[in-house]
């Protein structure tokens, strides 16, 4: 089995989230997601995970939750 691994840069913050997906279970993880930041405002949007949450909703994958260390 090989799992998909696709990479959403962040051109603001210049960091990357990383989705790891499993076509046949539905399965899916999610690396260092990025909250993204306008310092102008000194405030925090979703824009990122947005993205993110839209694709997870229509590839009808499920979110494996671990706990961070």
């Amino acid at each position: 089995m090989q799992p998909n691994i696709r990479a959403f840069f962040d051109p603001a913050t210049w960091t990357g989230t990383y989705g790891v997906f499993d076509e046949r279970s539905g399965g899916c993880a999610i690396i260092d997601p990025v909250l993204d930041y306008v310092p102008i405002a000194s405030r925090t949007k979703a824009v990122s995970a947005d993205k993110l949450i839209t694709i997870i909703t229509e590839q009808h994958l499920t979110v494996n939750q671990t706990k961070a260390r």
